[in-house]
Order: C-alpha cells, then structure tokens, then sequence
C-alpha cells in the first residue's frame, strides 16, 4: 500500500475492500454458509445436507417452491422463505421443544 499522503491511495484501500466483499459475497460456499447459519437459527441445530442445499439453492437463484422473489443472486426474502417453509423446519423432533404455539409465539432464548 501506498502511503497515506498519496491523493489515491484512500480511493484504493476502498476499492480493494470492495473487491474483497464482492469476492467473498460470490463465493461457491456463501450460499451454504450463509443456509446452514440461518437454519441453525430459526430452524433446527442440526439440518439435513437436503435442507441446507435446498436454502442454498434459493439464495443463487432468488426463488423458493416455485416463487420468484427478487430472483437474483443473495436474494435474502427466496433465502428465509426456504428457511422457514421448508418440510423440515416445521417437523417436530421427539424432545424437540414447540417454538410456536397457536395464538402466542415463543422465544427459544433469551435476547
């Protein structure tokens, strides 16, 4: 890096930053990465390779069952509707507790 008295060089660190976001961001594993944590979170601890590739899925092409969200790459409201819509996330495990109830919703932990 240049020094901090060069004209462009605030510019460059910038546009380094950028470039690395953008790498990072269109990664061949951020759409697992991100599916696995966001399932982990709202869902289940412990998904099925299916259930993760079926999130993953919808965060590269932007829709879920059918439904076209943005349909574009990142596409966050495809990536939670897949989350949260998916056979597996509503499947009761034997000693799993109920995170929502009819007529009330419930917190698994504290904020």
């Amino acid at each position: 890096m240049r020094s901090k008295d060069d004209a462009n060089a605030e510019l460059q660190v910038h546009a380094e930053v950028s470039n690395l976001i953008d790498h990072l961001f269109h990664h061949s594993n951020t759409p697992v990465f991100v599916g696995k944590r966001l399932i982990q979170r709202f869902a289940t601890s412990n998904p099925s390779g299916r259930y993760i590739r079926a999130v993953g899925d919808a965060f590269k092409s932007g829709t879920y069952d059918g439904v076209v969200y943005n349909g574009i790459y990142g596409d966050l409201a495809a990536t939670i509707a897949a989350v949260l819509l998916h056979p597996e996330a509503r499947i009761q495990k034997a000693g799993q507790a109920t995170t929502i109830e009819i007529g009330r919703a419930s917190c698994r932990e504290r904020v």
